[in-house]
């Protein structure tokens, strides 16, 4: 996969690779860093919800995401 030139209106670009127990994850952030993670392979992720704040939520107990990657998903 080649990285894209960093734009602000460049999108995420998401790999998977989803095993029986594992899903293994690659992410290409608009501004071109990389990020990698290894999740159970389940059709959702589960978290805990820590705090509500205007239009956010602090969730906990999700694998490292990279800053940004979760931006616009409605709950």
């Amino acid at each position: 996969m080649s990285t894209p030139s960093p734009h602000a209106s460049s999108p995420w670009h998401i790999a998977t690779d989803t095993g029986g127990t594992f899903t293994d994850c690659h992410a290409i952030s608009p501004d071109g860093r990389e990020s990698r993670c290894k999740v159970l392979s389940t059709g959702y992720l589960r978290a805990r919800l820590e705090e509500t704040s205007g239009h956010g939520l602090r969730l906990s107990g999700l694998p490292p995401l990279p800053d940004g990657l979760l931006t616009g998903f409605q709950i």
